[in-house]
């Protein structure tokens, strides 16, 4: 395309293309050239940062070809869409408000519908909605991550009107708020079959949960597969927000802490996550094989990711779970997008993420109450069952929550369940650690072949 510069006719409108660049081992960034063929670097930017955000989660291999594909061509086609609907109306895409996103929306279901694969209006209407998420995200990384545009998306009162900018700064504190979500893309099609399918949220199995652990022991180095697979079993076990997991300390696990519960031969430690919805402070048990994990974690793994950067505690801020490049604590929405990307790389249905692991400890915890309430003879209509449920998952309940639930905590540890639940919890320790062990003599095995 270079040696034919020279010769465009600089008076013609020519169609809006993409160009597909080589980025890294065999991965492939879209760039898109306007009506000019002028490169629009802005564009060309934002699908490198994409790139670069979907590979710190996804090693560079066949099996994840897929899953990059799935990630980067709708980035693309929005793209060229968005360039194409910009020349057309001659707009320059910093300037644009609600407005010209409304008209965007309209132009664009009009040409999904003229296409022969077009089935329905719902569906053509969803495929728009797809292209408007990414235009949405487009705006926040040009206002937030790359300071291009200042002021021009937020909420109520921006020209891009959404909450997308809060979303991605703590995505948990969205996840109980219709409302709110309605807010994060304002100007999507309504009732297009996806939402009610999907609506009543995805609840993971063990079989996914199992699955996503062996993604990201296959397709991560062993420090980031152990710091992921923690993060997973902790939400499994716990059932805590994405937040509330990122805010745990590592002197919350310290050896203090957990010598006092051998000596007591306590079950269980006491933490109150820093983050918790509504700003509570509330302290949840956490079983001592869990606990010990955690700090073994802190002493092993997190140490050795801090060691390779050559980073400390000045960094690292006292926080257990740290990212691999800055030894710096895990961003609000980093969570979110480890368990989503994982979950949509081992084919989990659409919306798979965090909270449908979060979500599974709940229908765990309500089976659980409901056959121990079964067995003692208590009632198991839903407006008694739900108190015990809620408590454990730190929703907002009656006042007499706490001390109807305290009532029959005793009761509920000497139950088989909970002592299932403990044992399972001790073997998953275990099984980590072994795992853990395994990766580190394979890492060995391979340094000694090479010498």
């Amino acid at each position: 395309m270079s040696s034919n510069v020279t010769e465009i006719d600089k008076r013609r409108r020519y169609p809006i293309a993409i160009v597909w660049a080589p980025y890294q081992d065999g991965r492939t960034v879209p760039i898109v050239f306007d009506h000019k063929v002028r490169l629009i670097e802005e564009f060309a930017q934002f699908a490198l940062y994409e790139a670069k955000e979907h590979l710190k989660t996804h090693a560079v291999s066949a099996q994840n070809e897929q899953a990059y594909i799935s990630t980067i061509n709708p980035i693309a086609y929005t793209l060229k869409s968005f360039a194409t609907y910009l020349a057309d109306k001659r707009f320059t895409w910093s300037n644009i408000s609600d407005a010209e996103l409304g008209d965007y929306k309209i132009w664009e279901l009009k040409r999904v519908l003229e296409k022969p694969s077009a089935r329905t209006v719902e569906t053509a209407q969803e495929t728009v909605n797809v292209k408007l998420k990414v235009i949405y995200k487009y705006f926040w990384w040009a206002q937030e991550e790359r300071a291009l545009i200042s002021g021009r998306i937020g909420w109520p009162q921006a020209p891009i009107r959404s909450r997308l900018v809060e979303y991605m700064r703590s995505p948990e504190s969205f996840s109980d708020s219709i409302e709110a979500l309605k807010g994060v893309y304002p100007l999507l099609y309504q009732r297009t079959g996806a939402r009610s399918k999907y609506k009543k949220g995805h609840y993971a199995t063990d079989e996914e949960v199992e699955a996503l652990r062996d993604y990201y022991r296959r397709h991560s180095s062993v420090q980031i597969a152990d710091r992921n697979i923690l993060i997973v079993d902790i939400i499994e076990e716990r059932g805590w927000r994405g937040g509330s997991v990122r805010s745990l300390m590592v002197n919350q696990f310290s050896d203090e802490i957990i010598n006092d519960a051998l000596k007591k031969n306590a079950s269980e430690i006491l933490v109150t996550p820093a983050t918790q919805k509504n700003s509570r402070r509330t302290s949840y048990p956490v079983r001592l094989p869990l606990a010990i994990r955690i700090n073994h974690f802190c002493k092993t793994t997190r140490k050795q990711i801090l060691d390779t950067l050559g980073k400390g505690e000045k960094e690292a801020n006292g926080i257990v779970f740290i990212g691999e490049t800055t030894g710096q604590p895990l961003g609000k929405s980093r969570i979110s997008r480890i368990i989503a990307e994982g979950f949509k790389s081992i084919g989990a249905p659409k919306g798979a993420g965090g909270h449908s692991i979060r979500r599974k400890y709940g229908k765990d915890c309500a089976k659980e109450v409901i056959e121990i309430r079964k067995r003692l003879g208590f009632s198991i209509d839903p407006a008694d069952t739900v108190m015990d449920i809620a408590e454990r998952l730190g929703h907002e309940s009656l006042a007499a929550q706490s001390a109807y639930t305290a009532g029959k905590t005793d009761v509920y540890k000497t139950t088989t369940e909970e002592d299932l639940h403990r044992k399972n919890s001790e073997l998953r320790a275990k099984l980590a650690q072994k795992e853990l062990e395994i990766a580190e003599i394979k890492k060995k095995l391979i340094k000694w072949r090479l010498q």
